[in-house]
């Protein structure tokens, strides 16, 4: 089975991560500020919260909170930031864990929603954010990169643009954390979220997001934190308040040893890896008539195509069932973006690869692509 899903959860993982959870499921159960037996486990939290932190740019690790995911993360912040009617920015690139939580509270009448549309690349116009930009807006909310197009955004110029209006920036780096260079602080951003199990190379259940030190969020849950428990409300220091209930400590076990892997390879090696094998990809598809490839110029560890009118699911299906080739095909959770890049209603075939994915594998893809074009374009 060749694995080309990379930009849902990478696969496989570094044998780190599997060796990370085995020792975090057989050890005596931690739970923090809880029990004597808390050291180990303990170290493991804050390390992989220092580690991350380094990864994103972030000065402060208390500024970042665990969460059982990105999608987590992102109602974690849309929803503890924007419940007054404000005006809120957004881009036709964002996944629907961006996009459903804005829609569902604009649907409330809890905010005013704008939508800026992207070029056929999948690039956002920095200027474009900034004109959707009115006087009550608070937020501006962008992917970093495209789930589709692996198109990543300027957040430098973005940034600038978004913090002379003294408006909020959001970032979703659910598909970037671990696949390109992040600086949260330095770019000016406000929140920003991540997903454990992409490109950083955790297991599902696991994420993160950074609050800059003067953003007040509401907490998504309250609960027990292990400390302060003659307080009937939840304790307001960082990191506890947003972190109520008992840590998924296999997860970030597993997050932490994704760190490592990424720190002891170095993520440009990763990164330069990556772009070798859609390069080699990508010559092959756009020497074909019958191929159309959408942000040919601008993607970064993925590719997304159709082949003439073959609809992309049932590309995506005799891909796996014919070739033993699992990719994603369709509108991969991102509504928006299709009709900016030309797609049809039935979105498109998508490949997306890792640092273990091999030339062999791009060719046995190459050859059965090859086949698919023999048996529908006749």
């Amino acid at each position: 089975m060749i694995y080309f899903n990379n930009a849902a959860t990478t696969y496989p993982k570094p044998p780190g991560v599997s060796k990370a959870v085995t020792a975090s499921l057989d050890s005596i159960p931690f739970h923090p500020g809880r029990a004597g037996t808390e050291q180990l486990e303990k170290d493991t939290i804050e390390s992989c919260r220092s580690k991350l932190a380094r990864l994103l740019g972030v000065s402060c690790v208390d500024n970042i909170i665990f969460t059982g995911g990105a999608t987590e993360g992102l109602n974690l912040v849309l929803k503890g930031l924007l419940q007054g009617g404000e005006h809120v920015v957004t881009t036709a690139i964002e996944h629907n864990s961006v996009l459903r939580p804005l829609k569902t509270l604009e649907r409330d009448q809890k905010l005013k929603l704008s939508i800026v549309n992207c070029d056929n690349q999948g690039r956002i116009n920095p200027k474009d954010l900034e004109c959707a930009i009115r006087e009550e807006t608070q937020a501006v909310v962008v992917s970093h990169c495209s789930n589709v197009t692996g198109t990543v955004q300027d957040l430098t110029e973005t940034g600038r643009r978004i913090k002379a209006h003294d408006v909020l920036f959001i970032v979703d780096a659910s598909q970037s954390a671990g696949a390109v260079p992040i600086e949260a602080e330095k770019w000016g951003v406000d929140a920003l979220v991540c997903a454990g199990h992409k490109n950083l190379y955790g297991i599902a259940g696991v994420g993160a997001v950074y609050l800059s030190e003067n953003l007040a969020v509401q907490p998504l849950k309250v609960g027990g934190t292990g400390i302060r428990s003659d307080y009937l409300y939840q304790p307001p220091q960082r990191p506890m308040y947003y972190e109520a209930g008992t840590a998924n400590t296999p997860g970030i076990a597993a997050l932490e040893a994704g760190l490592d892997f990424i720190e002891d390879i170095h993520l440009e090696v990763i990164r330069d890896h990556k772009k070798y094998l859609r390069d080699m990809m990508l010559d092959f598809l756009c020497g074909r008539n019958e191929i159309t490839v959408y942000a040919p110029d601008a993607g970064e560890g993925m590719i997304s195509f159709n082949i003439a009118d073959t609809d992309a699911e049932e590309c995506g299906y005799i891909l796996e069932s014919s070739f033993g080739i699992v990719c994603r095909a369709g509108l991969h959770c991102a509504p928006l973006i299709h009709s900016c890049l030309g797609c049809p209603a039935g979105g498109s075939v998508r490949l997306s690869f890792s640092y273990f994915n091999t030339e062999d594998e791009i060719k046995h893809c190459q050859n059965a692509l090859n086949e698919i074009m023999q048996a529908v374009c006749i």
